[in-house]
């Protein structure tokens, strides 16, 4: 499952853009911002992979943004349980995080893709 979240910063006007992958497994996951589609890594932080309780993975990364500009963001989620590259675009409209809408539209997929593939790989 990927859920992507914002808040302000603290200075400058610019905002905070988390995403947050959970529930993979195998261990190795490709997981990146882009900003119009292309990648960021400078501009990004990363947590490593963790192992979760239930015996899955998770990470996460954020990026600082200015939330004015017409700069279109999204994080990018590869997984070998995933068919293709998984995409959760930032909605700018959002002034808060809306993590419900983002989970009911992403968790079906990834979940049953993720928890097929992991019964019968893990």
């Amino acid at each position: 499952m990927a859920q992507v979240s914002n808040k302000p910063s603290s200075w400058g006007g610019r905002t905070t853009l988390a995403c947050q992958v959970h529930g993979f497994c195998p261990k190795d996951v490709a997981a990146v911002w882009l900003k119009n589609g292309e990648v960021q890594p400078q501009e990004t932080s990363h947590a490593g992979v963790l192992p979760s309780r239930d015996e899955t993975y998770q990470t996460w990364a954020t990026i600082e943004i200015d939330p004015s500009s017409n700069h279109n963001y999204a994080y990018s989620v590869r997984h070998e349980s995933l068919g293709a590259a998984l995409r959760v675009a930032w909605d700018k409209g959002q002034t808060e995080s809306n993590p419900v809408l983002t989970v009911g539209i992403i968790t079906g997929v990834v979940w049953v893709i993720a928890g097929v593939y992991c019964h019968s790989k893990c």
